[in-house]
């Protein structure tokens, strides 16, 4: 039973880091989807998602919606940057979702982030 177990968790890191190396290298894809990540995998969608979240502890679309948000603050900071223009850089569907999406992760607005940043 125990080689088994060594088995399925080393099976386990594989899947999800090869999903999460999917989502990465396929963030611009603003229809990005866990089923299409689990298609490319030959998994399930519930296998990709129950695995994912035991190896990385957060479910792969919020994994996908923290990595936008990562690369957000960092062209919030750009002066030249509008936070119109960072949305569609990150790949945010609408600026209403993108202000909520980025206030629920970092507590503050954008405009207040770059306030407090540059």
């Amino acid at each position: 039973i125990r080689s088994f177990e060594n088995y399925s968790s080393a099976m386990y890191k594989k899947i999800a880091q090869s999903a999460q190396e999917y989502l990465i290298e396929n963030l611009s894809d603003p229809n990005l989807s866990i089923k299409e990540t689990a298609d490319f995998l030959e998994v399930s969608e519930v296998h990709l998602r129950r695995v994912f979240s035991s190896v990385f502890g957060i479910s792969p679309a919020k994994y996908v919606i923290n990595e936008r948000i990562i690369l957000a603050k960092d062209l919030i900071k750009l002066p030249y940057m509008n936070i119109e223009d960072v949305a569609e850089q990150c790949w945010f569907s609408t600026l209403t979702y993108f202000f909520k999406t980025f206030k629920k992760i970092t507590g503050e607005t954008p405009s207040a982030y770059r306030k407090s940043n540059i």
